[in-house]
């Protein structure tokens, strides 16, 4: 008989362990697709937009991954058709490993499209301070990390921003939206 147990406890875990994760992946999920809506409103705010184009007046959008290029691809797809403009400006966008993100110029805004390590963080924000781009995650955790914006899903979905890492990249975003959203010190 206690070897039923086992068996039948043995069971249990395993089932509720993959549904743990299969609700992780879920929520995840969710949060990318609710950042992407979000991710436009955000890089519209930069009272700075303007001279973030392309010299053929496009705003280079970037979606970056580290080790899954083929999930951010479906990612940056489905910005790029739901969101073909953001205010006056074409959208153009670029998939790139956060390795060649240091040599791009004229970029817009990027949109960090897997969880990075310290290290890939470290360059994001780097590129973030040299250049003065407005860095996005969707990610719980990385607004902490230093990165400048994400989302905050406590209680309502709303916009949030490291006050540090817009001063570090001397962003330049409406005051009004920055009043109402959450904010990181």
């Amino acid at each position: 008989m206690p070897r039923i147990y086992a068996c039948l406890i043995s069971l249990i875990l395993f089932w509720s362990s993959s549904t743990f994760a299969d609700d992780d992946a879920e929520r995840s999920n969710r949060r990318i697709l609710t950042s992407l809506e979000w991710f436009p409103k955000i890089i519209n705010i930069d009272r700075e937009l303007s001279q973030k184009r392309t010299p053929q007046g496009n705003l280079n959008v970037v979606f970056v991954y580290q080790n899954n290029r083929e999930a951010v691809e479906r990612i940056a797809k489905n910005f790029q058709q739901r969101f073909p403009r953001i205010g006056q400006y074409t959208v153009q966008v670029l998939i790139v490993n956060t390795q060649v993100l240091p040599s791009l110029n004229y970029v817009s805004a990027v949109f960090i499209g897997e969880l990075l390590n310290k290290s890939e963080i470290k360059t994001i924000l780097k590129y973030a301070e040299n250049e003065r781009v407005l860095i996005f995650s969707p990610f719980k955790g990385d607004v902490e990390k230093g990165i400048a914006s994400g989302i905050a899903t406590a209680g309502r979905i709303q916009p949030y921003f490291n006050k540090s890492a817009l001063r570090r990249a001397n962003l330049m975003l409406d005051e009004h939206v920055l009043n109402s959203a959450k904010l990181y010190e």
